[in-house]
């Protein structure tokens, strides 16, 4: 009997996302559907690295790629672009690393929130005012929500129709009609 109380052979979970940014609910639900395998996937694998993660998780967890899946979208075209930090960015920077937060560290580029001194903003901006030129649409991922909202109101400052953001917070219906 398994401990759901389910008198089955097996069970599977079918979803989007197992795991939002925190390896004790992804913990939670392998302890669901494979006790004895919970207790090997520990919160320092995800800290050891990606590779580190997947191998961990490897015996529990099925992860399709995109090109498993998407094979009707164009190749993704990658372009990495450094942008040097503005004085505000330095501030924040430095504060941050004052701080010992090396989550703020990361942020330090988006902390002022206004492109007049936020230079990866600002920058950011000037892609999507070319993109808008260009009939293109622009979609903006980061792993910090506060990112996403200070984006979002930039964008929308700015006379952008910016939707979002969509998180894994966002309900399934609220999610389809964004996308």
């Amino acid at each position: 009997v398994h401990p759901l109380g389910l008198r089955c052979e097996r069970v599977l979970f079918l979803t989007g996302t197992p795991m939002e940014n925190d390896v004790d609910e992804f913990r939670n639900l392998v302890g669901v559907l494979a006790p004895a395998a919970s207790v090997e996937v520990e919160a320092l694998d995800a800290v050891a690295g990606p590779d580190a993660f997947r191998a961990a998780v490897a015996p529990v967890y099925l992860r399709r790629n995109a090109s498993d899946v998407l094979t009707e979208l164009p190749e993704l075209v990658q372009t990495d672009e450094w942008e040097e930090f503005s004085p505000d960015d330095v501030a924040a920077y430095a504060d941050a690393v004052r701080s010992g937060n090396f989550s703020l560290m990361r942020r330090a580029a988006y902390a002022s929130g206004d492109p007049r001194t936020s230079a990866k903003l600002a920058r950011l901006l000037e892609l999507c005012n070319e993109a808008r030129k260009n009939g293109r649409k622009v979609v903006v991922f980061s792993y910090f929500l506060g990112v996403l909202a200070t984006v979002h109101a930039a964008l929308v400052e700015h006379g952008f129709a910016a939707f979002g953001p969509l998180t894994g917070a966002t309900p399934p219906e609220d999610r389809q009609r964004l996308v």
